[in-house]
């Protein structure tokens, strides 16, 4: 299994993707990174300053979160075999409030914050999977009680501690209904984060 990680220009790059998961089809020779790209290989990662995506799930998704990010250092991670699962986000949280809401069991981000330190990052309707804060605790879906009080809580308790990781995951691309799109990117809005309200039930109460 080969993987490599390529550092991108900002703008654009000059390469096709296609397929689910994407897989790289052509490199312009004109690209900025035509000596280190080669078709055959599908991306798996995307790492921007603050977080990491992973289980980029088709092609049209990740032109989107390439353009999205386009004016920061961004690093793409390549193999020759793909890998599925629902897309992953590993945020590097700041201290202070993050400014979003989440609602329920497991805990579903409800709305963004215009104002949020993450709001670049973080979509509506992704579940909140794990949280990580060094020294003090590790808590995820797999050890059990992890609720929207409890994380909620957690956050609060420790928003001075530096080093904290919230991990995201969107519902499996599989199970989404056809008729409705699993992500929206058409209009980025700050306050309402990547669009991705439908996949959740509004007005969650909980606000960090």
């Amino acid at each position: 299994m080969t993987t490599k990680s390529i550092v991108l220009p900002r703008g654009k790059i000059g390469v096709t993707f296609d397929g689910a998961p994407p897989v790289v089809i052509r490199v312009l020779k004109n690209s900025p990174v035509y000596d280190e790209v080669t078709e055959g290989l599908y991306a798996q990662t995307l790492i921007v300053p603050g977080c990491e995506i992973s289980f980029i799930p088709y092609a049209a998704w990740l032109y989107d979160v390439l353009k999205h990010f386009e004016q920061v250092d961004r690093t793409l991670v390549l193999r020759d075999a793909p890998m599925t699962g629902p897309p992953l986000w590993i945020i590097s949280l700041p201290t202070g409030p993050l400014g979003i809401h989440m609602k329920g069991f497991p805990p579903v981000i409800t709305l963004v914050n215009a104002d949020s330190k993450i709001k670049e990052l973080v979509q509506e309707g992704v579940i909140v999977d794990r949280l990580v804060v060094p020294n003090i605790c590790d808590l995820s879906l797999g050890v059990g009680g992890f609720t929207d009080t409890r994380v909620i809580k957690t956050l609060r308790e420790t928003q001075n501690v530096e080093g904290r990781q919230l991990v995201l995951k969107a519902i499996d691309i599989r199970q989404a209904k056809k008729r409705t799109p699993l992500f929206d990117f058409g209009a980025f809005k700050p306050a309402r984060g990547w669009g991705l309200n439908r996949m959740a039930n509004k007005g969650g109460k909980g606000f960090l």
